[in-house]
């Protein structure tokens, strides 16, 4: 907090510097015309008014800390930021490092996996079979609430299964929240839901 810090040190030098002038001069500094000037005149006025602009300067040093911290967070990259291009490219590692050691995914059409590890599994045995060849997300709503920031949208992917080469389109919804932490936003919470197949025709007509 370079500003606070700043105002600190103002301030204490504020309040030294009176006390130490009458010490030294009890009676004031003596002017030509026989003036003469105290460092704390009766009543204590300049050491309430140095602690009024110290708080002040404190204040809006603590402020502007505040709100410099809060610019930086939504600037900070997002999860989704960290997690689309290692999912293109099929790197369970690098997808595991997008979330929390303690985060909880929900894998479409299958169990909730929870930590590191399980993730890192999920993903690899997902990769196992598939490669994928673009991935899409369309952010419906962001919101930033100190250090923890929720994301709802869609997605598209679009996948190649390697033992067959045919390629398909998954398309769904998702849910998640992000923690700021180590100045990285990490998943905690990660639930993606593929969208239901489309109706029979003959449903479709009805």
């Amino acid at each position: 907090m370079p500003l606070a810090g700043g105002a600190a040190a103002f301030c204490r030098l504020a309040h030294a510097f009176p006390a130490a002038l009458d010490d030294r001069y009890p009676d004031g500094v003596a002017f030509s015309g026989g003036a003469k000037f105290r460092a704390q005149p009766s009543g204590g006025r300049v050491m309430n008014v140095s602690n009024r602009i110290c708080a002040a300067l404190l204040l809006s040093g603590l402020v502007g800390w505040a709100s410099g911290a809060a610019v930086a967070q939504e600037m900070a990259p997002s999860a989704a930021d960290c997690f689309l291009p290692a999912f293109k490219s099929g790197d369970a590692d690098a997808v595991t490092a997008c979330y929390a050691e303690d985060a909880v995914l929900w894998i479409p059409g299958g169990p909730m996996v929870k930590g590191h590890a399980e993730i890192r599994d999920a993903f690899a045995d997902f990769f196992a079979d598939v490669t994928i060849k673009d991935v899409q997300i369309s952010i419906m709503g962001d919101e930033v609430m100190g250090d923890t920031r929720a994301s709802w949208g869609t997605y598209t992917v679009i996948r190649i299964d390697k033992a067959t080469q045919a390629e398909s389109v998954q398309r769904g919804r998702y849910v998640e929240v992000s923690k700021m932490i180590g100045g990285r936003w990490l998943y905690i919470v990660d639930h993606p839901a593929d969208d239901p197949p489309p109706a029979p025709e003959s449903e479709q007509d009805m």
